[in-house]
């Protein structure tokens, strides 16, 4: 059995991306135990290295600027692996709504910044987590394997990053070295190079999907024509973005492309879908995992 197969559902099933950041403080632990009591199957989670090589649950990605928007201005430009652990910022008393949200802010009362290990040792035993390594640093993917396997969480965590493909090589040189009598492989998110490749080589050339990935793409809706505006400066999307996203939308997404995916065994995951029409096109598409950051307001839908 493929080690993705915990992923699988008969019926769609909802991911909380960022730990549903906008039901709680976005990747804090108490984030993640809300969304799983509400009904939350799958936690998607963010992690990167301090500058002391800790490991921290925070989506650091440089354009976001996360830690300025989290912690204050005093991090304008400022990175995890700038920050030793022991010296790493507090949440501010509230904070915004990340850019795939409505605007908004949300009180952080309850919640701070945790390490992985001791993120993962919070978590119920059997709650499955979509962990995203977001850095260029390939040695970050033995250390965080070292963190899920000494907590026996391989069967329940799926590594890797959507557009970095030495995060994936890394993790599949970790699986081919590990040893199988003492440790299960470890599930991978397919990178956007792979899942391009698997939408534009005809099927009768294309070699199957590799044993334990996941196919966790967007499913390309109107925000992310006003998400990338906003990386252009532009008022509103131009026609060309328009006729871009459409095409990647057409292509990830068919119908084909998920029935095709499902008769291999590969769990797939659609994001960032946060509204009702998004996720009831979703569920049409026949997606095993549907990921939003409003986990309280799709899990009621799915009821």
């Amino acid at each position: 059995m493929a080690a993705s197969s915990a992923f699988l559902s008969d019926a769609p099933f909802i991911v909380a991306h960022r730990c549903g950041g906008a039901d709680a403080p976005e990747n804090t632990l108490y984030a993640a135990l809300k969304a799983l009591e509400a009904g939350a199957r799958v936690l998607q989670v963010d992690c990167t290295f301090t500058k002391d090589k800790e490991i921290v649950v925070l989506h650091d990605e440089p354009k976001e600027n996360n830690l300025r928007k989290l912690c204050g201005d005093d991090y304008e430009g400022v990175q995890a692996s700038d920050v030793d652990w022991a010296n790493f910022p507090k949440l501010l008393p509230r904070v915004p709504l990340n850019a795939m949200c409505d605007p908004g802010w949300m009180p952080t009362s309850a919640s701070s910044f945790s390490t992985l290990r001791g993120f993962l040792s919070g978590l119920p035993p059997d709650a499955l987590v979509l962990l995203e390594l977001w850095s260029d640093d390939t040695s970050l993917v033995p250390a965080v394997i070292s963190v899920v396997d000494s907590l026996d969480r391989a069967r329940t965590t799926a590594l890797g990053h959507p557009f970095n493909a030495s995060i994936s090589a890394a993790i599949d040189a970790a699986n081919a070295s590990r040893p199988s009598a003492s440790l299960p492989p470890l599930s991978r998110i397919m990178n956007a190079g792979e899942i391009l490749k698997a939408n534009f080589t005809p099927r009768f050339i294309m070699a199957e999907p590799k044993s334990g990935v996941i196919y966790s793409v967007p499913v390309v809706t109107k925000r992310w024509g006003y998400l990338f505006s906003l990386l252009l400066k532009r008022a509103r999307p131009p026609l060309w973005l328009r006729a871009l996203l459409g095409m990647l939308g057409w292509a990830f997404w068919s119908p084909r492309t998920v029935a095709y995916m499902k008769a291999r065994g590969v769990p797939t995951f659609g994001w960032i879908l946060n509204d009702g029409e998004e996720r009831e096109m979703a569920r049409r598409l026949g997606v095993d995992g549907i990921m939003t950051d409003y986990v309280v307001e799709a899990v009621k839908e799915l009821r």
